[in-house]
């Protein structure tokens, strides 16, 4: 049948349903819809109806909710957690985690939530491990263009690009002792075994944490998570294999937005 997997607050105790194989999610939109549960809103979030609203308090769960918590995507054969990333006196296997957690609803939020002035997708926004203090720049992250199914960075979608950040998120933060994921890529066992599962973690605009990246030596690893995140596309067949990886010819300024300003080649 394969291993399933489903999306998990280890600090809340809340998980979506298994979802299916990770391969079969992966791509058709699931994980940008989920991202929003760790993405900070750039103002306050505008309910679009009484009763959605009110429905989805009993769900508890909200865009942004989850922002800064132990965040793991988690496969239904895992026996063992990441090491060192749990209290020493948690005992809970994974599989008692499984039965125990509190399941929330997966519904798109924009049912629920006006997103685009909350989530604008002409800013930049930046994927953080708080743990490892380490993040990755929307504006770094290759799309998909519409025209051509080329590569492009001049379509910039906010974190809902494809690849864009919700891919890196899903394929570093899985985590099983089984490496089957239902993916062509390679190296199974490097997203089996998510190098950031159960990390703290959250998305922000890059102009509301710029100061504080700068000021405590956060590591700008764009470059690296793109080019990986291109690698399993192509190898899964959602990239041709002609299309090469372009370098990146712009970064975000320090207003957030997406500017004209080219990458210095050493």
């Amino acid at each position: 049948m394969g291993q399933y997997f489903m999306f998990a607050n280890l600090d809340a105790h809340q998980a979506t349903r298994y979802m299916g194989k990770l391969g079969e999610f992966f791509y058709d939109g699931t994980t940008v819809d989920l991202i929003y549960l760790i993405a900070i809103p750039a103002c306050a979030l505008e309910g679009k109806s009484w009763r959605n609203l009110k429905s989805l308090n009993a769900h508890l769960v909200y865009p942004g909710s989850w922002a800064g918590d132990r965040i793991i995507c988690l496969g239904d054969y895992a026996k063992t957690w990441p090491e060192g990333k749990l209290d020493d006196g948690n005992k809970e296997t994974p599989r008692r985690f499984t039965r125990t957690v509190t399941q929330i609803r997966t519904r798109d939020f924009d049912h629920d939530w006006n997103l685009e002035k909350a989530y604008p997708t002409d800013r930049v926004w930046v994927l953080r491990n708080l743990t490892k203090k380490i993040y990755v720049r929307s504006n770094g992250v290759p799309t998909i263009s519409k025209d051509d199914y080329e590569l492009t960075y001049d379509e910039h979608k906010g974190f809902a690009g494809k690849p864009g950040l919700s891919h890196i998120l899903f394929s570093r933060i899985s985590w099983s002792d089984d490496f089957s994921i239902s993916m062509a890529y390679d190296k199974d066992e490097d997203i089996a075994r998510g190098a950031w599962a159960a990390d703290r973690l959250d998305v922000r605009l890059l102009d509301e944490v710029e100061q504080e990246l700068i000021t405590d030596g956060w590591i700008d690893i764009t470059q690296v998570e793109a080019k990986r995140i291109y690698d399993v596309f192509v190898q899964d067949g959602e990239i041709d294999s002609d299309c090469n990886f372009p370098e990146e010819p712009r970064m975000a300024d320090s207003s957030g937005t997406v500017a004209e300003v080219f990458v210095a080649k050493e």
